[in-house]
């Protein structure tokens, strides 16, 4: 997968506290050695891709009209102000913006430390749609699948995990152009 050159950095609870509070992202330039936070309600601003990300590699559904699943994807997609159909499709709630469906979904397992989608992007800055996988997951795993780890990837997000934070590694690989039945029947390590 490519690097998105992101984290999305969390600081845990305390013991008697369930909720994480994502703090934002960093590493959105990693040529400043500083990581500094970006609000993720930014994340449009400066990196299209990691909204695409955000916006696209959940499992979130809509029970009754309201929005569930992981508190963690829920409080992101709140963030970035993000709307989602119930079934596959994701969008900004402003309507301006890229438009996510989700073709294939590779759940989040413990084993793993990673979870994946194949998706299609129709995005109004590109012409017409394309088709990715979109990937979130510890930052050492994650490392693992990119074609070029980006320098002070590392660097990064362990200024973070060594001050008690729960970090998350976005990524995305862009795919070829292939049929709805061709993407279904990708597997995941092929994916990945």
């Amino acid at each position: 997968a490519r690097k998105n050159d992101l984290s999305c950095v969390q600081q845990p609870g305390t013991l008697t506290q369930n909720d994480l509070i994502i703090k934002g992202l960093s590493g959105l330039n990693l040529a400043n050695q500083d990581f500094p936070i970006v609000p993720i309600t930014e994340a449009d601003k400066h990196d299209r891709n990691a909204l695409i990300v955000l916006g696209g590699c959940h499992t979130l559904a809509v029970a009754d009209g309201v929005l569930v699943g992981d508190p963690i994807e829920k409080q992101a997609f709140e963030e970035i102000q993000w709307k989602h159909d119930g079934r596959k499709t994701s969008y900004p709630q402003g309507g301006s913006g890229p438009k996510i469906v989700q073709l294939k979904r590779f759940l989040f397992e413990s084993a793993l430390k990673r979870m994946s989608v194949i998706v299609n992007v129709e995005d109004s800055r590109n012409s017409g749609s394309d088709y990715r996988v979109l990937s979130k997951g510890a930052p050492e795993v994650i490392r693992q699948y990119l074609k070029v780890v980006p320098d002070n990837y590392d660097k990064c997000y362990l200024k973070y995990v060594k001050n008690g934070a729960r970090v998350l590694a976005l990524a995305y690989k862009s795919l070829e152009r292939q049929s709805t039945e061709a993407y279904a029947a990708i597997k995941r390590e092929d994916a990945e």
